[in-house]
């Protein structure tokens, strides 16, 4: 990404005003995340990682007894985080009319 800093869900929320939990109902209800039900994770839809909106960035660290465990976070790409903000603000025109 050039330098450029991609930001957590955590993150995003907070630039944009909201708390997390609010804002990843809202990315739900819009259907841009989803609940994985297999690994009981949210990831995003393809569509908005090929449009350079999100990503996810991957870890791993190895559990005594579960052995190797991996980790899926949603970073939000600069563009992402201007297009969200965008959205948010078309949704409470939306509401406030």
């Amino acid at each position: 990404m050039d330098g450029q800093k991609n930001l957590t869900l955590q993150e995003t929320a907070k630039r944009l005003g909201m708390g997390r939990n609010k804002f990843i109902a809202l990315l739900k209800d819009q259907k841009i995340i989803y609940k994985d039900k297999q690994t009981n994770i949210n990831l995003p839809f393809s569509r908005f990682v090929d449009q350079g909106y999100l990503t996810t960035k991957n870890s791993s660290w190895k559990h005594d007894v579960l052995g190797e465990q991996i980790s899926t976070k949603i970073m939000v790409t600069t563009d992402g985080l201007f297009w969200l903000d965008e959205l948010i603000k078309k949704i409470k025109l939306g509401k406030a009319a």
